[in-house]
């Protein structure tokens, strides 16, 4: 049984927005904002389970993503009120600003797939 470990991120309010490279090697990281800025959710183990960032008041957040596994795609996910939609999936080793159109602050939920 695959175990899907992740972590919720609050920061103080004195501290800094979270930057590309507050994303740890290994990891699939989701931003607040472009170019990496305001780092809010990561997750490491593939496994094919959805993390429903929504049900943790994460969702239609995401502006930007780094991937920085080398051992998973991230399918990136909107809840329609009664399923997965599928809305992107990016490579490992990829970050970037462009959600396609329509898509920037819609992903409620994540799954990382093993490809290795």
């Amino acid at each position: 049984m695959a175990v899907l470990l992740t972590t919720g991120l609050a920061a103080p309010a004195s501290a800094r927005p979270g930057t590309w490279y507050d994303c740890p090697d290994k990891w699939f990281c989701l931003y607040d904002h472009y170019n990496g800025d305001g780092l809010f959710w990561k997750g490491i183990n593939c496994g094919g389970a959805v993390y429903n960032i929504g049900a943790k008041g994460l969702g239609d957040r995401a502006d930007s993503y780094w991937n920085r596994t080398t051992h998973a795609t991230a399918q990136m996910l909107n809840w329609t009120g009664t399923r997965w939609a599928p809305v992107e999936t990016i490579g490992p080793f990829t970050n970037g600003n462009n959600l396609n159109a329509g898509n920037i602050d819609v992903i409620d939920g994540v799954r990382l797939v093993c490809i290795r």
